[in-house]
């Protein structure tokens, strides 16, 4: 198979890709305003200075955010898991066209010394492989881009210093110790 295949799909593709990207975007950006929402609700809770009915009303506000961006956050999630299993399934679609046209110009004797069944088999349980892999391949390093952008910014903005040293952590963590045992 070439490179083309996949290109050409993507560029076939490239609304619902950007679709679910936005989606992905969505998500993140849902979770984060739920870890502010219960960060604010500690902060209400934690303070001595406000009256009673006030903070009933304030945690009541940020608790209803909570739920509604819950719900919203699971809708997205639903969306983007039937957006990704169209691309997947139209993908695989494509790849098997491709390869059954392919089948369909090659000559007499490649039939002849060939049996349909494992090209059959080849071709469906194959290409379904092929097909998963390349939908991840082009949707997953983004999702994860997305994510970490994200939560890196708010880390940072919540506070520098831990954003500093979450840094160092996760980048420490790749480090391998077992060089340093004889």
């Amino acid at each position: 198979m070439q490179n083309r295949v996949i290109r050409d799909f993507i560029f076939q593709h490239k609304g619902r890709i950007i679709v679910m990207l936005i989606f992905a975007a969505a998500m993140v950006l849902l979770n984060i305003s739920i870890i502010e929402s219960g960060k604010r609700i500690i902060d209400v809770l934690s303070k001595s200075g406000i009256e009673a009915n006030d903070k009933s009303v304030t945690l009541l506000r940020y608790c209803s955010f909570i739920l509604i961006a819950a719900i919203v956050s699971g809708i997205t999630n639903y969306l983007l898991g039937n957006f990704y299993a169209k691309y997947n399934q139209s993908l695989l679609c494509d790849i098997r066209q491709k390869l059954f046209n392919h089948l369909l110009s090659l000559p007499q004797n490649f039939y002849n010394e060939h049996t349909a069944g494992p090209i059959t088999t080849g071709i469906m349980d194959e290409v379904f492989n092929i097909g998963k892999f390349f939908s991840k391949l082009l949707l997953q390093p983004v999702i994860n881009v997305i994510t970490v952008f994200f939560f890196g910014f708010y880390l940072l903005h919540l506070n520098w210093q831990l954003f500093v040293a979450g840094t160092l952590f996760v980048s420490d963590q790749h480090y391998n110790y077992s060089s340093l045992c004889p």
